[in-house]
């Protein structure tokens, strides 16, 4: 990465990643092709940097540990990203500047970095604040956004159902009553830039369709039904 970087003088180097099990490892990659990406071929992939299809597919991964900016950019917008911002705070860093950038290589078949998968992490358990952590950095990401919102504003939304279902999905994994759930989903759903985003769900497979149909509508018992059922099945 470090090569690549220095031989085409370029502000990003993406990597793939490799996913380490107690017992075997994946190697995850990119969508987007190996390749040096400047012009106008930098602009057809930064349409689909973010998100691409099938739901969900990131072009090139959020996470910072797979990449190597330049100083000078990396500055540009690591320090703004607020202490408050701990979920998603990857994507509140490198996707302006992916967006941003005029010169990128990718190198899809790196996967030098390996990302260990533990059944304690954190990601797998209730937390009771990440409604705190949702509505933040989907606060602080409406502002860092809004220059490259109107030529990027599906993916940006597409990203954002991204912290929707985890919100979601953390609410109906924990244990509290029906109604704590119901307010805390309720909060979120009113807010504004989700209202924009669920308002169009037609490219959406149908299971997700009908999942963030259920939230838009706010029809929280039967997704709370629904995950239930899942959970006895499951067993």
């Amino acid at each position: 990465m470090v090569v690549s970087a220095k031989e085409h003088q370029t502000e990003v180097v993406s990597s793939s990643y490799c996913l380490s099990y107690p017992d075997s490892e994946i190697e995850d990659y990119n969508a987007i092709n190996t390749g040096v990406y400047e012009g106008e071929g930098l602009e057809e992939i930064k349409s689909k940097i973010l998100y691409n299809s099938p739901y969900y597919t990131y072009g090139i991964y959020p996470s910072l540990c797979m990449k190597i900016i330049h100083r000078s950019r990396l500055e540009q917008y690591i320090y703004s990203v607020p202490d408050n911002v701990t979920l998603g705070e990857d994507a509140a860093c490198s996707f302006p500047i992916l967006f941003s950038c005029n010169k990128m290589v990718v190198l899809r078949e790196n996967t030098g970095y390996h990302y260990r998968q533990i059944g304690t992490s954190m990601m797998n358990y209730y937390d009771p604040k990440k409604l705190d952590r949702v509505i933040s950095v989907m606060n602080y990401m409406e502002g860092i956004f809004a220059p490259f919102y109107s030529k990027y504003s599906r993916q940006i939304d597409m990203y954002y159902t991204q912290l929707i279902k985890e919100l979601v999905k953390n609410e109906l994994l924990g244990n509290a009553r029906y109604e704590e759930k119901k307010e805390k989903i309720s909060t979120l759903v009113q807010k504004e830039y989700v209202t924009r985003t669920l308002r169009d769900l037609s490219d959406f497979p149908i299971t997700y369709r009908t999942f963030f149909w259920l939230i838009k509508k706010q029809k929280f018992a039967i997704l709370n039904i629904g995950y239930t059922m899942y959970k006895k099945i499951k067993k």
